[in-house]
């Protein structure tokens, strides 16, 4: 049996460039502009947010600490990054209610 050699080892299809998005909208490859709300004025931004609102704004501290780090990755690594924290705050929720009631 003869393999036709113009059908192995081709070359993958171009994969499309799709990624989730980041929690923060940047132009390309920029960091977030304007300046990140010192510790205080953050969590009471937090406090008056709706659940949608507080995800935005925990990603975009992430976002700026993450940048400074890995500029290529930190869209996806703030969107992983931004779920863990929220998953680990709404366990401590539960936790606390169902120890302090």
């Amino acid at each position: 049996m003869k393999f036709n050699q113009s059908a192995r080892n081709q070359p993958a299809p171009p994969a499309a460039n799709v990624q989730p998005p980041a929690p923060v909208t940047v132009t390309a490859g920029a960091p977030p502009s304007g300046n990140a709300p010192d510790s205080a004025n953050f969590v009471h931004l937090l406090t008056q947010a709706d659940p949608q609102q507080q995800k935005q704004l925990i990603g975009e501290q992430l976002y700026r600490q993450i940048y400074a780090l890995h500029k290529d990755l930190a869209g996806k690594i703030t969107g992983k990054v931004t779920i863990t924290v929220l998953t680990v705050l709404d366990a401590s929720v539960c936790f606390c209610v169902q120890v302090c009631c």
